[in-house]
């Protein structure tokens, strides 16, 4: 398996980092429910055109929010304890930001409503009106200049590759 740094080599992702990639790519979609419809992006922005662009703090704010981890656990611990959790939470999050952007994110096809005539040579794909999962690739943005994201600092923010 192929690693984008060796931090991330020493964290393997797990299915809760799946998770999180899942979500950046249902928010570069702008699914319904994926929470894109909440992040600065999406009401127009303040400073230039962010259409497109969700923030890993954006990321992190909707993805534990939406597992209730915050509530829960936060009233339990120390200060300290809290600001580790909130900094690892952080760096998984940008960890899996960061593999979207070197590896791509596997996106499933979705299902046409319209007719489809059934050939003896179509596939099983083509024949249920389902595209095949496709391999999308995301660029890091960081004050608007896209940048590698092992140089991405503070709060960046990813996009589909155009």
């Amino acid at each position: 398996m192929k690693y984008c740094s060796d931090g991330c080599r020493s964290h393997k992702p797990n299915h809760v980092d799946k998770e999180i990639e899942n979500l950046i790519a249902r928010m570069l979609d702008e699914e319904t429910g994926s929470g894109a419809e909440n992040t600065f992006s999406a009401s127009g922005g303040k400073m230039g055109n962010r259409r497109g662009l969700v923030s890993c703090d954006e990321i992190q704010a909707i993805f534990f929010q939406d597992k209730h981890l915050a509530s829960d656990t936060e009233e339990s611990l120390s200060s300290q304890k809290l600001g580790q959790l909130r900094a690892e939470r952080r760096e998984r999050v940008r960890r899996a930001a960061r593999r979207a952007v070197v590896f791509g994110l596997l996106r499933e096809g979705h299902s046409s409503a319209s007719s489809i005539e059934v050939d003896s040579n179509q596939t099983a794909d083509t024949i249920t009106g389902t595209e095949p999962p496709q391999l999308r690739k995301c660029e890091a943005v960081v004050n608007g200049a896209v940048v590698e994201p092992s140089f991405a600092k503070g709060d960046w923010c990813v996009r589909w590759r155009s």
